[in-house]
């Protein structure tokens, strides 16, 4: 008897877990009660009414879609089954209200607008079905080769200082003096001082005192030979 019971529990178990859309067998079969409710009142109170005959079609298709949802059919031939099935319940609903009787009836009406409620369940339940059969994609992650700006290629190596890298290749100079200044600027980087820079500029120009003293000394020796 366990052996038995476990067989069957082997058997039910994979049969269960193989069909993806084994969670939504309940909603389905209760679409078909309804549908089951429509089509039995319809053909009891209005035989001959144009919609009795398009209740029974849709109970039918309602069937099929229990039957392809119950074996694991294929998304195609499940939603095949329910579009037939909500195509066969628009009809119906057309047809009850182009007719003054079943639009009176409010029995007929109210299982209409519940079986429009349990459709949209099923539906919603299919698709989520549905979206669990999918494999997750993740996106392989794109590796930039373009480095950041704070990286260490583009800092300035280790041992070499900011100041050793000169974007300028030629001298430069200081801000020219003002007018009437008799010192010139001296160009950045040479090893000239200012004392030897002056020096330089007065053995150019001798002073002008010495022309005086031999101008004088001139003008004494002529004075005393006049005498």
């Amino acid at each position: 008897m366990i052996l038995t019971a476990i067989g069957a529990l082997a058997i039910f178990v994979p049969s269960t877990y193989a069909n993806p859309w084994s969670r939504t067998l309940g909603d389905a079969r209760s679409v078909q009660c309804r549908t089951k409710d429509i089509a039995d009142r319809l053909n009891r109170e209005f035989p001959y009414c144009q919609a009795t005959m398009a209740a029974l079609q849709m109970d039918n298709a309602a069937c099929k879609l229990v039957d392809a949802i119950k074996c694991g059919a294929s998304w195609e031939q499940v939603q095949t089954s329910l579009s037939r099935t909500c195509a066969l319940a628009g009809l119906v609903n057309d047809l009850a209200n182009a007719d003054c009787h079943v639009r009176n009836d409010r029995r007929t009406r109210d299982y209409i607008n519940d079986l429009s409620k349990r459709m949209e369940r099923l539906r919603c339940n299919l698709d989520k079905a549905f979206a669990k059969t999918q494999p997750k994609f993740c996106p392989p992650s794109i590796l930039s080769n373009r480095p950041s700006w704070g990286s260490q290629e583009h800092s300035i190596p280790y041992g070499f200082p900011s100041d050793t890298y000169e974007l300028d290749a030629h001298p430069r100079y200081e801000q020219s003096p003002p007018f009437g200044d008799t010192h010139e600027a001296l160009p950045l980087g040479r090893p000239v001082g200012p004392m030897q820079y002056r020096v330089e500029r007065y053995e150019q120009r001798p002073p002008r005192t010495a022309e005086f003293v031999q101008l004088g000394l001139q003008a004494i020796k002529l004075i005393a030979e006049s005498r």
